[in-house]
């Protein structure tokens, strides 16, 4: 668990605020649930500042009311730039608080649902990294939610626990659903949001390669072959009585033949 405090911005606070007593705790939590290190630093950062701000306002944890959790993230929000996780954090903070007796049981609405904020993050990422346009990005999204959906339901994201099994399993399931283009267009919305997530330390096995191909071939919907009375039609449109119909008429028979063996030759 120490390991987390080192370079988060916790330890080196000497001054004291309400959340310093659960801030352990919630460090404890990551550990256990296997948290990558950048991610856990990440998140004590957040609790560290809320927790200055709390002192500064001289709020205490039974203060963590709807509004005093909206207060702080406009406040937040006005020095920091938004991050996917925020809503999660403050979800998995207030369950503690409720667990460990420290914050009365009742429902406390948090702002915005969890994937929100890993929508938005992901749709910045798009735009301003990627250089993506509006109309790819929002493509891109429906497959996104889905996925999250799918995979999480309305709980936090623990992008840790992700596996290719997970990957493929969500593809098999929604792909013959889908018309290839669209197939294609879910596969590379997948890959693109594994890079952003390995991008963001979330995760540290490369997802993106393990998404497969969806097989969009040009002719696929054209039949494969012709049954013989079709042969026989193709030939019998050849105007033999003419140098490019007798041509034709030839060609097309070699080709039959080859490929369907002898076909009945007309006189």
């Amino acid at each position: 668990m120490t390991k987390f405090f080192a370079g988060s911005g916790i330890a080196q606070s000497p001054e004291q605020g309400p959340l310093d007593v659960i801030i352990p705790t919630y460090a404890a939590f990551l550990s256990q649930q296997g948290y990558s290190k950048l991610s856990a630093r990440q998140q004590l950062r957040f609790l560290a500042d809320m927790n200055r701000w709390l002192r500064q306002k001289r709020l205490q944890v039974t203060d963590l009311s709807e509004p005093t959790i909206k207060r702080y993230m406009r406040s937040r929000h006005g020095r920091l730039r938004p991050r996917r996780d925020d809503a999660a954090i403050l979800n998995r903070l207030v369950h503690l608080l409720h667990t460990h007796g420290l914050l009365p049981q009742k429902a406390t609405r948090l702002p915005d649902n969890p994937h929100q904020y890993i929508d938005n993050d992901f749709d910045h990422y798009l735009s301003e990294d990627r250089g993506l346009c509006l109309a790819t990005r929002i493509n891109y999204r429906p497959f996104i939610q889905k996925f999250l959906s799918a995979r999480f339901g309305n709980k936090p994201a623990r992008f840790a626990e992700l596996n290719a099994s997970d990957v493929t399993r969500f593809i098999r399931n929604q792909a013959p659903r889908l018309n290839p283009k669209c197939a294609g267009l879910m596969v590379t919305a997948l890959r693109s949001f594994f890079r952003y997530l390995r991008h963001r330390g979330d995760i540290t096995v490369d997802l993106a390669a393990c998404v497969p191909a969806i097989a969009n071939w040009q002719f696929s919907t054209l039949p494969k072959f012709l049954q013989p009375d079709q042969v026989q039609q193709v030939l019998s449109r050849c105007d033999r009585r003419t140098a490019q119909g007798r041509r034709d008429y030839a060609i097309l028979l070699l080709l039959a033949r080859l490929a369907c063996g002898p076909v009945k030759s007309s006189a």
